[in-house]
């Protein structure tokens, strides 16, 4: 576990340089405290291995907290959302449109509404039935969408602990063998566009290698795609997989060495 975030050799626990005692005295038990100073250093390491045109986008389901938003827009991040809670949260802390993508299975037209009044940068839809509906209420609104497709791929990606993701044929996303089929049917509606691909094959990964490998996969896949069907990618999504050391035996992810290894995919692919 990364204990060197915290000063354990101090009589009492700190947490963002304030005694743990304090805290409980101030706000009573049990309490989450969230280290904003942690969350920065996290970010930045990640930020100074990616190549400079690789985004980061922050998984708001894994906590809304507003502060916690925040912080890591603050730095720079870009936010993926999945309720139409979060869009909520977006507007209330004024992130820019075009920092926001939405994701998830099960947008209800009230959520796909509000997140084309909004303006987001895309939809990463879930299914050919997502993508209908995305048409019907762009065109009542009369505003053109961008969307991209969460592509459910043939090939698996070794997770540390599997929590969420995976491939081949899933109840969520569009199975790779019938995603260009989906596209062709619908690239001519004149109230949608296709600018990307959201591949979600792990969650919780800490060797750098099975990660390396799976965008290489994901690149490959999306070189074909875009082949096949003329479309104008301007982005893809990799759908993150960058895990956490949850037992003691555990180590973090080498996220130097993943980003050496992003830069050459990126130098080859893109």
């Amino acid at each position: 576990m990364a204990l060197e975030y915290f000063d354990i050799q101090s009589p009492r626990l700190k947490i963002g340089n304030v005694d743990y005692a304090d805290l409980l005295r101030q706000f009573g038990s049990p309490l989450y405290v969230y280290d904003a100073g942690i969350l920065k250093t996290k970010y930045r390491k990640l930020r100074e291995a990616l190549p400079a045109h690789v985004d980061i986008f922050y998984a708001v389901k894994s906590n809304p907290n507003p502060s916690v938003i925040r912080t890591f827009a603050e730095s720079g991040a870009g936010c993926d959302v999945a309720s139409y809670g979060e869009l909520v949260a977006m507007q209330r802390l004024r992130i820019a449109p075009e920092k926001i993508i939405f994701t998830g299975p099960g947008k209800t037209d009230r959520e796909i509404e509000l997140a084309i009044n909004l303006g987001v940068r895309s939809f990463n839809c879930e299914s050919e039935n997502e993508i209908e509906r995305i048409q019907i209420i762009a065109q009542r609104l009369n505003k053109k969408i961008n969307i991209g497709i969460r592509v459910n791929t043939d090939y698996a990606i070794k997770e540390t602990l599997s929590i969420i993701g995976g491939t081949e044929a899933k109840k969520f996303g569009i199975d790779e063998n019938k995603v260009i089929d989906v596209i062709r049917r619908h690239q001519k509606h004149p109230f949608i566009e296709f600018i990307g691909f959201h591949i979600f094959n792990a969650s919780q990964v800490l060797d750098y290698r099975e990660l390396a490998r799976n965008t290489e996969n994901i690149l490959r896949l999306a070189e074909h795609i875009v082949h096949e069907t003329g479309i104008a990618l301007q982005y893809i999504d990799i759908g993150g997989g960058l895990g956490i050391p949850y037992a003691l035996a555990e180590s973090e992810l080498d996220v130097a060495a993943f980003g050496r290894a992003m830069t050459d995919l990126h130098s080859h692919y893109c």
